[in-house]
């Protein structure tokens, strides 16, 4: 009496988790193949990558964009600030040692000389670089709230250390006239 040969399979060295497929072979025996697919931390990573991308466009467009506004207005040097002379009607604000202003206001001598001296401190101070590294790490952390509120913290900073400057090398800094007294 024959009987048929015994035969043991070892699945021990698979997951149950992992989904194979026989793939055909010329061989008398099967080959077995994992099959490649995304599961949940791989679909976290892409949306974190695509969220990451789209800062780091943010950022660079912001540069770009920097870059163009010098470009295209005139510059004109004022000691260490280069005045970047723009139709725009905001406050004076730097980046670099660039101090974009208004060309109309400046021409006319609108502009307070406490104002250039506020970016100058900036400029001195070098707030850019903190702008720029905050920024960059906001790109890759943007998940953590706490490097938000950070930012927020440090542009509050860099306000106060200028504004400092100024009052200190003024004696008596412009304040906002008062306001008018309602008519009787």
């Amino acid at each position: 009496m024959e009987t048929a040969p015994l035969v043991i399979e070892n699945t021990s060295r698979f997951s149950p988790a992992t989904i194979s497929r026989v793939l055909p072979s010329t061989q008398s025996f099967s080959v077995l193949e994992p099959e490649v697919g995304l599961n949940g931390s791989d679909y976290l990573w892409i949306i974190y990558g695509l969220i990451t991308f789209v800062f780091l466009l943010r950022f660079g467009k912001n540069l770009y964009s920097f870059w163009q506004t010098i470009r295209q207005h005139p510059v004109t040097e004022q000691g260490e600030m280069m005045l970047v002379l723009t139709c725009q009607t905001d406050t004076p604000d730097s980046f670099g040692r660039y101090v974009f202003v208004n060309r109309q206001s400046y021409d006319r001598g609108e502009i307070e000389p406490e104002i250039l001296q506020h970016e100058q401190a900036h400029i001195r101070q070098r707030h850019t670089w903190d702008v720029v590294f905050v920024e960059l790490m906001l790109a890759f952390c943007w998940w953590n709230p706490g490097l938000w509120l950070y930012r927020k913290a440090i542009q509050l900073n860099h306000e106060f250390l200028a504004d400092d400057w100024v009052i200190k090398t003024h004696q008596n800094p412009p304040a906002d006239p008062p306001p008018a007294a309602p008519p009787p």
